[in-house]
């Protein structure tokens, strides 16, 4: 699966991989997901607050759902494909 972030082209692994710099650096992450329902686009944002573990996996990484504030694992949204990786870098 690729995305695009910018005008860069980025692999699932390479997604996972810039949050996880991002947050290292303290800089905030928002993730964008699409995905096809019911004849229509659908799209979701949900801000990263936190990666534990390796970073390598959906379970490693906390959200904070822009939906209804909830916090939970980013694999809640599995089987979505994410379009986007916005890191907010400080000045």
């Amino acid at each position: 699966m690729s995305t695009a972030m910018g005008n860069y082209f980025l692999t699932f692994g390479s997604c996972l991989f810039t949050a996880v710099g991002a947050l290292e650096d303290k800089n905030p992450v928002i993730i964008g997901f699409e995905w096809y329902e019911n004849g229509k686009y659908k799209s979701h944002f949900v801000v990263i607050k936190g990666v534990y573990g390796d970073g390598r996996s959906l379970e490693d990484f906390t959200i904070i759902d822009a939906l209804n504030g909830r916090e939970r694992s980013l694999s809640y949204y599995s089987g979505k494909s994410i379009q986007r990786v916005i890191v907010y870098k400080k000045k």
